[in-house]
């Protein structure tokens, strides 16, 4: 069998297991349209939004960053595109708009401390790195929640396993825009929310369209617009694009 087609009824497979889980999720409700939270699959508990992601699975996920440079505390779903029929949630605005009124596929936020800084001396500003790793931490943690609990179909082309096992190999930053420090940020104590706002696929890799926003108690001190990449093949070359970061 060909690499192509054992890649093709993977994700055949793994695109048929978050439309199943979908359409669980609607006949869990009664149907498209009841108002209710949509429940999960194994009816182990209700998948009410914001599905808060437990602390285990972040310290998993982070694991890979030293202990001084694991910024991100907290992280949660806070809404996700509907795919099947009306799937209306409480105490989060309407689905698929993030905050600002954007379309997204995905929202998410958390919740960051940084005591020191894990490469410099105190600067006293939240400065570009930090914008950096703090976005890669919540990145992570939220799209590796996706394909964990196979939330939305466009995030399903991987198992939890095999992304990590490609977690740094194959997911790289191809570019960042529009960064903005409009005001000094409080380090010790911030959120962020980021949106996924559109895939696109080009040339064998997915390409995934972000924005993000951090802001303290007094509001939004810096935001930016992130585009990520998934690209298998760096993972058989086990090299990373000139000009790409890991996530």
């Amino acid at each position: 069998m060909s690499t192509a087609t054992r890649y093709l009824r993977s994700h055949n497979y793994l695109a048929g297991r978050a439309q199943n889980r979908l359409q669980s999720i609607s006949l869990a409700n009664g149907g498209a349209g009841t108002g209710k939270p949509p429940a999960f699959a194994n009816g182990m508990k209700p998948a009410e939004l914001p599905l808060i992601i437990p602390a285990a699975f972040t310290a998993e996920v982070l694991s890979p960053y030293r202990k001084n440079a694991r910024y991100l505390k907290s992280a949660q779903i806070d809404d996700l595109r509907p795919m099947i029929g009306t799937w209306k949630r409480s105490r989060s605005p309407p689905a698929h708009v993030a905050r600002d009124g954007r379309p997204t596929l995905m929202r998410a936020s958390g919740r960051f401390a940084i005591g020191e800084s894990c490469y410099i001396d105190d600067t006293g500003h939240f400065n570009a790195v930090e914008f950096n790793i703090c976005f890669n931490q919540l990145a992570y943690v939220t799209f590796g929640k996706c394909f964990d609990e196979a939330l939305i179909p466009e995030l399903s082309f991987l198992e939890f396993s095999e992304f990590r096992r490609v977690q740094l190999p194959c997911w790289l930053i191809v570019a960042i825009d529009d960064v903005r420090f409009s005001k000094q940020l409080d380090r010790t104590d911030f959120h962020a929310e980021l949106t996924l706002d559109e895939i696109r696929s080009a040339r064998g890799a997915r390409f995934f369209f972000t924005s993000i926003a951090f802001s303290d108690r007094e509001g939004v001190k810096a935001s930016g617009k992130v585009v990520l990449s998934y690209n298998s093949e760096n993972f058989s070359r086990n090299v990373c694009g000139s000009g790409c970061n890991s996530v």
